[in-house]
Protein backbone atom coordinates (compact mmCIF):
# COMPACT_ATOMS: atom_id res chain seq x y z
CA UNK A 1 0.00 0.00 0.00
CA UNK A 2 2.85 2.45 0.72
CA UNK A 3 4.26 1.62 -2.54
CA UNK A 4 1.35 2.84 -4.37
CA UNK A 5 0.83 6.23 -2.19
CA UNK A 6 4.45 7.08 -3.14
CA UNK A 7 4.19 6.38 -7.11
CA UNK A 8 1.15 8.75 -6.62
CA UNK A 9 2.86 11.07 -4.60
CA UNK A 10 5.57 10.81 -7.62
CA UNK A 11 2.80 11.06 -10.19
CA UNK A 12 1.43 14.44 -8.74
CA UNK A 13 4.80 16.44 -8.41
CA UNK A 14 5.96 15.84 -11.18
CA UNK A 15 2.26 16.52 -13.32
CA UNK A 16 2.26 20.03 -11.07
CA UNK A 17 6.01 20.27 -12.67
CA UNK A 18 5.25 20.03 -16.26
CA UNK A 19 1.68 22.03 -15.96
CA UNK A 20 3.88 25.07 -14.81
CA UNK A 21 0.71 27.05 -14.60
CA UNK A 22 1.33 30.05 -12.09
CA UNK A 23 -2.01 31.35 -11.76
CA UNK A 24 -3.54 29.52 -8.75
CA UNK A 25 -6.69 31.47 -8.38
CA UNK A 26 -7.39 30.54 -12.19
CA UNK A 27 -6.66 27.19 -11.66
CA UNK A 28 -9.13 26.96 -8.85
CA UNK A 29 -12.12 28.40 -11.29
CA UNK A 30 -11.52 25.59 -13.97
CA UNK A 31 -11.71 23.23 -10.94
CA UNK A 32 -14.73 24.18 -9.66
CA UNK A 33 -16.42 25.29 -13.47
CA UNK A 34 -15.40 21.62 -14.47
CA UNK A 35 -17.15 19.92 -10.90
CA UNK A 36 -20.39 22.00 -11.75
CA UNK A 37 -20.16 20.83 -15.16
CA UNK A 38 -19.85 17.69 -13.91
CA UNK A 39 -22.63 17.95 -11.26
CA UNK A 40 -25.39 19.92 -13.26
CA UNK A 41 -27.29 16.92 -14.21
CA UNK A 42 -27.13 15.06 -10.97
CA UNK A 43 -30.11 15.01 -8.76
CA UNK A 44 -28.17 17.36 -6.02
CA UNK A 45 -26.98 19.56 -9.07
CA UNK A 46 -30.66 20.25 -10.61
CA UNK A 47 -31.85 21.10 -6.53
CA UNK A 48 -28.81 23.33 -6.10
CA UNK A 49 -29.03 24.97 -9.87
CA UNK A 50 -25.61 24.17 -10.59
CA UNK A 51 -26.27 25.17 -14.01
CA UNK A 52 -27.44 28.65 -12.71
CA UNK A 53 -24.11 28.92 -11.72
CA UNK A 54 -22.40 28.10 -14.65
Amino acid sequence: MNIIGNFIKGVINVSDKITGDDNPIEEQKEVLKNLLQSGKDTSFGKAYGFDSIL
